[in-house]
């Protein structure tokens, strides 16, 4: 579960290095860039970012089955469990009844 909640911070690392990177060409600071250019490039940072979005996503969702997955073992778990208490119990009430009727 920690590897993928690694993987969603990252890419949310990324996607935010890349909307500086798009709003720093959005300005067209660089006089060598003609405004095609720039417009070129934020559109591939902004592709990138959405990309790194999508995988932060899918890491995410991949964290949330992981741990949903777990809790319904948990509960499965714990419902054996009271399964073989309420077992128990009936089995002792049982005893107790047969040995207070003699």
């Amino acid at each position: 579960m920690n590897a993928a909640r690694e993987r969603a911070d990252i890419c949310v690392e990324k996607a935010d290095q890349l909307t500086d990177q798009i709003r720093m060409v959005k300005s067209n600071d660089d006089p060598d860039l003609s405004i095609e250019e720039s417009s070129l490039i934020a559109s591939q940072k902004t592709k990138e970012r959405k990309d790194h979005i999508k995988e932060m996503e899918d890491a995410l969702n991949e964290k949330l089955a992981r741990e949903t997955r777990y809790m319904l073992h948990l509960q499965a778990d714990a419902l054996e469990f009271s399964r073989l208490f309420t077992n128990l119990t009936i089995s002792v009430l049982e005893n107790w009844q047969a040995k207070s009727t003699k």
